[in-house]
């Protein structure tokens, strides 16, 4: 029953989020560009009910955080839905950038000293703590912005661009697929150690970082962040303490 009538199991069925949903036919399929029907609706369902105040971090004495403006899309994606490129979803289901991936990035834009210290190594089977050892929280939008324009498009070419001998013939099948990112939007990403740094390390840490995000981060895995052209980031940093 429901309002006092009855319901058939299909009617229920159709009331469930299409985040919810296997991306199959006759139950949601998002990655098909013409049916913009559905992936409008996911959308809605997704930032409908979010918190109206962007993710607050915790306070800590040994954590720091920095604010990073994109100038194009921001991709991630959750690598939950089949099929479909969508944001990785965090604490309160806001988009966010996983401190497992932008640990990755952070190592990839070391030197091998700063890695020593800041990363730590493996050696013979175990690993050794860098001798200033970091934690990275990873990043959230600082405000609701990136909620607009969130149905994006992407054309795969790989058959024509990577499979095929004569790009001069251009293979069949190969079509536009929806996905869904964020566009120019807000980052504040975080960092912390387990001990106190001095000004000059944290100065250093960031430099990293900043050389890390405006490198084309592509091939990161699941989590990965895919930035077509360090050209279009802007680096506007705001220190907070």
């Amino acid at each position: 029953m429901l309002d006092g009538e009855k319901v058939t199991i299909n009617q229920l069925s159709e009331q469930v989020p299409l985040m919810f949903r296997a991306q199959i036919r006759g139950r949601c399929q998002l990655h098909y560009i013409n049916n913009n029907k559905q992936i409008e609706r996911w959308v809605s369902e997704w930032i409908d009910p979010l918190p109206k105040r962007p993710y607050q971090w915790r306070k800590n004495p040994q954590q720091r955080t920095n604010d990073y403006k994109f100038n194009w899309r921001f991709v991630t994606n959750g690598g939950q839905d089949d099929g479909i490129i969508r944001p990785a979803i965090g604490a309160n289901g806001l988009p966010f950038y996983p401190g497992s991936s932008m640990k990755g990035a952070f190592r990839r834009a070391c030197t091998p000293q700063q890695i020593a210290k800041y990363c730590g190594r493996s050696s013979e089977g175990s690993h050794r703590p860098g001798s200033t050892p970091l934690r990275f929280h990873g990043g959230y939008p600082v405000n609701n912005d990136w909620q607009e324009n969130l149905i994006d498009l992407v054309h795969p070419q790989q058959k024509w661009q990577v499979k095929t001998l004569d790009t001069g013939k251009k293979p069949k099948g190969e079509s536009a697929f929806a996905l869904i990112s964020l566009y120019k939007p807000e980052f504040k990403f975080c960092i912390s150690s387990p001990k106190p740094l001095s000004e000059e390390d944290w100065g250093e840490i960031w430099q990293i970082w900043d050389k890390a995000i405006a490198s084309a981060l592509a091939n990161l895995g699941a989590e990965a962040i895919i930035v077509s052209f360090s050209q279009n980031i802007t680096i506007a940093m705001k220190q907070n303490p």
